[in-house]
């Protein structure tokens, strides 16, 4: 047995200005959509309302979901040199298949873990 040890050192830079560009986007709506279902609430327009309110839900949702990914790459970020190869397999791709295709963020990839 070799008596040796290798230390490596990784550097990742996350960019996310798409996210938060698309959060912000999320909230300007979701901000228009209550404004329009008060407007709807005090003209009593009850068919308004519940389109309003249903979208209103699709939004919000979609606003935890980018926020709750958020946190998710933060966390892993965070305990990567604690992580398991296993645990690295499992994150990494999904966050790598969010890449689009062909773009900056993609072809700086040189591969997908697998």
């Amino acid at each position: 047995m070799s008596d040796y040890t290798t230390k490596a050192t990784s550097i990742f830079e996350v960019n996310g200005t798409q996210a938060k560009e698309e959060l912000s986007r999320l909230k300007k709506h979701a901000e228009e959509v209550r404004e329009a279902l008060m407007q709807a609430w005090k003209t009593g327009d009850t068919t308004a309302q519940k389109g309003l309110q249903k979208e209103l839900n699709k939004t919000e949702k979609q606003i935890h979901k980018i926020q709750s990914e958020i946190v998710n790459v933060e966390q892993v970020l965070k305990r990567l040199d604690k992580a398991t190869p296993k645990e690295l397999q499992q994150t990494l791709p999904r966050q790598l298949k969010k890449c689009v295709y062909f773009s900056e963020n993609y072809t700086s990839h040189p591969h997908v873990i697998d």
